[in-house]
């Protein structure tokens, strides 16, 4: 299978090839993120699905697209305290 990687505003943007499910052979550096989201899409009948992975200081997220079959990671690492306000923004947006 062959991916496509591009960074576009601070996100990079994987596309796939599937079989029967999503499937991903490369995700560069976050591999638990992707994970998640793959494994969330099969039990949420949601077409979007966001995720986060975090070590409590430090939190990164990404957003998974059933009907593009695409999952787009934020390069943007958010860092508490520093980052708090715009992780809340964040946070707010997704549960909006």
């Amino acid at each position: 299978m062959s991916n496509r990687v591009e960074k576009l505003s601070g996100t990079k943007v994987i596309n796939t090839n599937f079989i029967d499910s999503f499937f991903i052979k490369y995700l560069q550096n976050n591999i638990p993120l992707a994970v998640e989201l793959i494994a969330s899409s099969e039990i949420i009948d949601q077409d979007i699905l966001y995720g986060a992975v975090t070590t409590g200081n430090l939190w990164q997220f990404g957003k998974l697209d059933k009907i593009e079959k695409t999952i787009y990671q934020d390069l943007n690492l958010f860092k508490i305290p520093d980052d708090l306000l715009d992780l809340g923004k964040i946070l707010l947006g997704i549960l909006a």
